[in-house]
């Protein structure tokens, strides 16, 4: 599984929408731009062909990836809006005690039947 946790999104709506969309266009097709993440951030960019970071990991990755090897996507990203708050705080619920495995599983069961639900 390959994923990128870098997430930039523009509002539609924004009163800086085009200078946003600029921004971006900079950032995804300039020299310093494209080696902005992994140059400074120092991780793995999603920009297509941008230069991997000088550490084990991302070469390793890199490499995975250059070789055609299978992935899959990450479908989380496919869920409505707001799912990984709700999908979080009940986790967060577990992890201070407010509730046990049990019930943690349950309210987690309960939220998949409504994304899928949703989904229809």
């Amino acid at each position: 599984m390959f994923d990128s946790n870098q997430t930039i999104r523009i509002a539609k709506d924004g009163k800086n929408r085009q200078a946003a969309l600029d921004w971006l266009r900079w950032l995804t097709t300039s020299e310093y731009g494209r080696n902005w993440i992994p140059g400074k951030v120092k991780q793995l960019s999603p920009i297509i062909g941008a230069a991997a970071p000088d550490s084990y990991i991302a070469k390793e990755t890199s490499a995975l990836l250059a070789s055609g090897a299978p992935g899959y996507p990450w479908f989380y990203q496919m869920f409505p809006t707001g799912t990984e708050q709700q999908l979080g705080a009940i986790l967060q619920g577990y992890c201070a005690g407010l509730t046990d495995r049990a019930q943690t599983l349950e309210a987690l069961d309960a939220a998949y039947a409504k994304i899928a639900k949703a989904a229809q």
